[in-house]
């Protein structure tokens, strides 16, 4: 049960964070074009674009799980897709988070050194953190998950992708919806 609620929260946790991205983009990009007033630079915008992005595919990655661990208990997939759907999701989406993750530290470093303030310094050392799990974990746990996708059959990792794909849809929405909400704010300050 413990195990459970510790999931749960874990993807609740890698939704909100996603859901902030997309709406921190919005919001960074959003001031570029007051950039007369901000002075925001190139990294700025490229770290807008990457938290964009990674809002999106973590939303999905959440999203997709989700709807696959809801399917699977409703009986409407049996556990090879769901195992196809779960090492999909880590192979593919674990590897673009952890990517996109180290852009993202190497961001809020650089903006750490330039701000001296505290809350940048601690964003700064939790990016360090995350991204050194992060890449532990996809590089502990590669083999073993593509020698699991390996063992599904073709029709298992077809269901998994279309389960994908229908998250992606639902993603983009809710990324959309976030971005556009953080340029609204960003456009009032």
């Amino acid at each position: 049960m413990a195990f459970d609620l510790l999931t749960i929260g874990i993807l609740v946790l890698d939704f909100i964070i996603s859901v902030w991205n997309s709406y921190a983009a919005g919001y960074n990009i959003s001031l570029l074009y007051k950039e007369d007033k901000v002075g925001l630079t190139l990294l700025v915008w490229i770290s807008s674009v990457v938290a964009l992005i990674l809002g999106f595919v973590g939303t999905t990655y959440v999203l997709s799980t989700v709807i696959g661990f809801i399917l699977y208990s409703f009986s409407y997939i049996g556990g090879d897709i769901l195992t196809a759907l779960l090492a999909i999701n880590f192979l593919v989406f674990g590897f673009l988070i952890t990517v996109l993750g180290i852009i993202i530290t190497i961001e809020s470093v650089v903006m750490a050194i330039k701000r001296h303030n505290l809350s940048s310094i601690l964003i700064s050392i939790f990016n360090i953190g995350a991204s050194i799990w992060n890449v532990f974990t996809y590089i502990s746990n590669f083999g073993a998950v593509g020698d699991l996708l390996r063992g599904e059959d073709k029709d298992s990792k077809d269901y998994a992708i279309l389960i994908i794909a229908v998250a992606a849809i639902i993603s983009i929405i809710i990324t959309y919806l976030a971005f556009h909400m953080g340029m609204n704010r960003g456009k009032v300050e």
